[in-house]
């Protein structure tokens, strides 16, 4: 595992705390490197804080499997989660496979002395590798675009985590819709509940 990134906030009132995103591959048991798109990397997230001892490792998970190709993925982004100082990492995977694509974020927050799995967000999903605009005008197939920007909506200062906000566009056979979509977070089940109508059918 390698250091990729190390970011340090210090909310109004609280101390401050640094949060460290560390990446690494995956090898077989012959200590080669695996490199076929289904495997996944590794990635580690870890939150450190300051006592009055010095620096104290205050919540970790190393071994998170994420990626594609053997590799850890590129973008993992540390936003605002919740109140109260409260961050979480939003990690972006996808996956390609005879003319389909589908990829969303994962969200990482840290509870406790542990970095906790609390749902994921379907982002982009097409066929275009599969069906072209001229066979989808000659009704071969349905072409189909969906994509999905998501953000925390902070102004919501109530709750354990803050809900996401998805600006969804569907588009098949070149019709667009775009809606607004509130994600809450599920204190019963602890974890984000997208709903099941984000993405339009295709039938």
């Amino acid at each position: 595992m390698k250091l990729v990134q190390t970011i340090t906030v210090k909310p109004e009132g609280l101390p401050a705390s640094t949060y460290v995103v560390l990446a690494g591959s995956q090898y077989d048991r012959q200590f080669k490197r695996v490199d076929y798109h289904a495997a996944n990397g590794m990635v580690g997230l870890v939150k450190i804080g300051a006592t009055s001892g010095g620096v104290t490792q205050v919540a970790y998970d190393k071994a998170i499997p994420a990626g594609s190709w053997g590799d850890a993925p590129e973008s993992i982004v540390l936003f605002q989660a919740g109140p109260l100082g409260r961050m979480g990492w939003a990690i972006e995977s996808s996956y390609m496979g005879q003319g389909y694509l589908e990829g969303g974020i994962n969200i990482y927050v840290p509870f406790g002395n542990a970095v906790a799995s609390v749902g994921g967000v379907l982002t982009v999903s097409n066929n275009e590798g599969a069906c072209s605009a001229e066979d989808a005008k000659s009704q071969q197939c349905v072409l189909q675009a969906y994509e999905a920007y998501v953000t925390a909506d902070v102004s919501r200062s109530e709750g354990l985590l803050y809900p996401l906000i998805a600006n969804v566009k569907n588009e098949i056979n070149g019709k667009v819709t775009r809606k607004r979509v509130e994600i809450p977070f599920s204190i019963a089940s602890d974890r984000y509940m997208p709903p099941e109508n984000m993405k339009e059918s295709l039938n």
